[in-house]
């Protein structure tokens, strides 16, 4: 885990509290092994019990991913946003 919130003392307790009693996966009810934030960290989501639910490895896998990916295609869409710019500011100044 490279985020230091999940070094906290705060998402540790949280993490035992989630996980305990034999919890299942909010996502597909099998048997959890990992906590899920439902709002990421680097999107404001911090480590309380309100944001925080219990999730299997294949499901917390999953939503990790799909998250990175959809992240990577919205830096990309707005890297051709910035690039179409330019180039549109640079003709207008009469660049060819």
């Amino acid at each position: 885990m490279a985020n230091s919130e999940y070094d906290t003392a705060q998402y540790q307790r949280n993490r035992k509290l989630v996980l305990g009693h034999d919890a299942a996966c909010h996502w597909c009810g099998k048997p959890a092994t990992a906590v899920d934030h439902l709002v990421e960290v680097d999107r404001g989501g911090t480590s309380e019990l309100d944001n925080l639910v219990a999730s299997c490895k294949p499901c917390n896998s999953k939503r990790g991913a799909l998250y990175k990916n959809a992240k990577a295609r919205k830096t990309q869409e707005i890297r051709k946003v910035a690039a179409l710019r330019a180039e549109a500011s640079s003709f207008a100044a009469g660049g060819a």
